[in-house]
């Protein structure tokens, strides 16, 4: 908003004006415009930025801002990437690990992933990865869990949920006392599959992480999906530049691309090499257009503060309409 709005923004601070490209209702507009005062002090000193910068920033904004706090683990990684760029060095707080099911865990300290179990809002026990498909798992106790291993998590809490899974996979990266530190890592049903190899969300925002220091690129977003063809399924990486980037080798991108995700995930691994998963392709696609699936997505009525944007899907219709600048595919 600070960079697509400024002028608009300074402009309303100067005046106490609301903008007219605003789609509010009468009764909501005129009750804002009561409350609403000139601040032309304010409005100063933001055009002097917006004129010595050329563009409006949050740490520029507000200098002395001291932490943010938002969500992390899962693929939040991808998007602290460019926090620097608006945020600068500014500390990252994860806060609280919830649902509206449970509380999970909290947040030590400032730019850290691991949380501490939240021992006393509940009962937590772990079923480690070997046991996800059978049909009555064995469970781990608090203090039988491992660092570097992932677990699915049931809790049991004072509500009335009893040994209920909400489907998070989450790791134990280490121990606060006794208590594990756990970062939350994807949905146990948010994977991809030509095949069987199970992509999750976590694999592909590694891999989009290192890409784009191999690269020095920046994406304003991904999203990994499968080609329509059913028969001999191929991975489609769909990527869209941020603004004013450029992508000078998409097929050295490409091939990066497919050897980091064998690294990260075995099981494609294996399949790759024997052509069992053909070579994935790379579709760069046009300006705005994860614009427009948030859009779709407000618009099947999901709230702007619980949007989570999926990285990889399996629906072969979930890009559908969205303009493709180039497809690139590995040379044989």
């Amino acid at each position: 908003y600070l960079e697509l709005y400024a002028e608009d923004l300074i402009r309303d601070l100067e005046k106490g004006t609301i903008a007219s490209w605003l789609e509010l209702e009468p009764t909501l507009l005129s009750k804002l415009e009561n409350q609403w005062s000139a601040d032309p002090v304010r409005a100063r000193e933001l055009r002097d930025i917006l004129k010595a910068e050329g563009r409006l920033t949050p740490k520029q904004v507000w200098s002395n801002l001291s932490f943010l706090g938002t969500a992390r683990g899962g693929t939040s990684d991808f998007y602290f990437e460019r926090f620097h760029e608006y945020f600068g060095n500014t500390p990252i707080f994860g806060a609280v690990y919830s649902s509206a099911e449970a509380t999970f865990s909290i947040y030590p300290d400032v730019d850290t992933d691991g949380s501490v179990l939240a021992i006393e809002s509940g009962f937590f026990e772990f079923i480690p990865e070997d046991q996800w498909d059978a049909e009555h798992p064995k469970t781990l106790l608090a203090t039988e869990v491992n660092v570097g291993e992932r677990y699915r998590l049931l809790t049991t809490n004072y509500s009335g949920f009893y040994r209920y899974d909400i489907g998070d996979v989450v790791e134990v990266v280490g121990f606060y006392n006794t208590a594990p530190l756990i970062v939350f890592r994807y949905r146990r049903g948010g994977t991809m599959s030509a095949t069987s190899e199970k992509t999750t969300e976590y694999h592909a925002t590694q891999v989009m992480q290192a890409l784009q220091q191999e690269f020095g690129v920046t994406l304003e977003d991904f999203c990994f999906t499968l080609s329509e063809s059913v028969v001999a399924t191929h991975y489609l990486v769909n990527i869209e530049l941020a603004p004013g980037q450029t992508l000078d080798n998409p097929q050295a991108f490409l091939a990066s691309c497919d050897r980091k995700l064998q690294a990260a995930n075995t099981s494609y691994a294996l399949k790759r090499p024997s052509n069992f998963i053909p070579a994935p392709r790379l579709r760069i696609l046009a300006p705005g257009s994860f614009a427009i699936l948030r859009q779709r997505q407000l618009e099947r009525g999901v709230p702007d503060s619980q949007l989570k944007f999926p990285h990889i899907s399996g629906d072969r219709q979930f890009l559908a309409g969205l303009r493709v600048e180039q497809e690139v595919q590995l040379a044989e």
